[in-house]
């Protein structure tokens, strides 16, 4: 599985990796992606214990935000499962449509200007 963050691209991820970005800010840089083919990937943005993270798995139906940051542990974890394509890798965590959240917040923002 691909790994890539704001610093570049490695053809292969490993668990020791992942925690070594985690860990490691200005190793990971803006972000984190695991990816297994195009438009099917998990991927994470953010610092310390605060990590807002998505996930899509083929077309835009199926691209689902987390609905609470996760922690270092939590991500590191989540990561990990998603590595090993354990079946159900995502269900220790709640998840929201990213196009629901995108329309609310469009709404929201919207009212605010009105």
């Amino acid at each position: 599985m691909k790994l890539e963050t704001s610093h570049g691209i490695e053809s292969e991820a490993t668990p020791e990796r992942i925690q070594e970005l985690i860990l490691n800010e200005e190793q990971r840089g803006d972000f984190i992606i695991l990816s297994q083919e195009d438009q099917i990937y998990l991927q994470t943005t953010g610092e310390n214990d605060k990590f807002h993270t998505e996930y899509r798995n083929g077309d835009e139906d199926q691209h689902f935000t987390s609905k609470l940051p996760l922690t270092g542990n939590e991500l590191y974890g989540l990561m990990v499962r998603y590595l090993e394509k354990e079946p159900h890798w995502q269900d220790k965590h709640e998840w929201e449509p990213l196009k629901k959240v995108e329309e609310e917040q469009t709404t929201t923002w919207n009212m605010n200007w009105s």
